[in-house]
């Protein structure tokens, strides 16, 4: 059994990373960045480095779409515009669901993302889809900040609670304290804590003028980026294009 524990924590090791915490960040950016002074004389302060820390994870969230979660909006008839959750960044799926709708077993449709222009362009050139009448909706867009707006409008027979089910990536809380693990803790996320380090090396860099470090950094951060993205889109067991509507 001890054997099995070993062997399975060796597996899973590279898969969860190293936890960082908002001073082990600090203290890292200190060392990279040469700024390591005890004397109180440091080029940047705690307070400036925390702040960028938070701003290195909040880019990593709107970059790379994770963390990820799943919530539902109830829906009424005639309605199109509906508020996003609070603690959403970005949407990344948005389904609405298929009657009939039970109580065990609600199965969802994806809706298609298009942009305003697109609706316009909707019904051959015409941009009337406001006025279309009630029905199962099709199509979603996000034309402002914290609105999400579904066509054609839900009709009776397609309206109801948790009729949507929105998958996002979500804001996390601020680190308070110096303690604060990034991402609000979330274990799957530790591989990406050393992102938030990129970042905040970046900026440093370019407050000292040097581009090609802050390139350097920059290029580390994106890298970490490319690779969430590809987690999110592309699964190791994808199959062939067939995507499930």
């Amino acid at each position: 059994m001890k054997r099995l524990i070993l062997i399975a924590f060796a597996v899973l090791l590279p898969i969860i990373g190293h936890c960082e915490t908002r001073s082990s960040i600090r203290n890292d950016v200190r060392a990279l960045m040469r700024d390591t002074r005890t004397d109180g004389y440091n080029r940047w302060s705690n307070a400036l480095l925390d702040s960028r820390i938070d701003a290195g994870e909040l880019e990593f969230i709107k970059l790379a779409r994770q963390p990820i979660k799943t919530g539902f909006i109830t829906t009424a008839v005639n309605v199109s515009t509906y508020a996003l959750p609070s603690d959403c960044v970005v949407p990344i799926r948005i389904a609405y669901a298929i009657k009939p709708l039970t109580s065990t077993t609600t199965n969802y449709r994806r809706l298609e993302f298009v942009t305003v222009d697109g609706m316009d362009n909707v019904g051959k050139g015409n941009s009337f889809w406001e006025d279309t009448s009630a029905d199962y909706p099709a199509k979603y867009m996000y034309p402002e900040t914290g609105v999400l707006r579904i066509y054609p409008q839900p009709s009776s027979t397609y309206a109801g609670a948790n009729f949507i089910k929105i998958t996002y990536s979500v804001r996390v809380s601020t680190m308070a304290t110096d303690s604060s693990v990034p991402f609000d803790g979330n274990t799957f996320m530790y591989t990406y804590h050393s992102a938030i380090k990129w970042y905040v090396c970046y900026l440093c860099a370019l407050d000292t003028g040097l581009t090609n470090v802050a390139d350097y950094y920059r290029n580390l951060f994106m890298a970490d980026v490319n690779i969430a993205i590809g987690q999110t889109n592309d699964k190791p067991d994808k199959q062939g294009s067939f995507t499930a509507k």
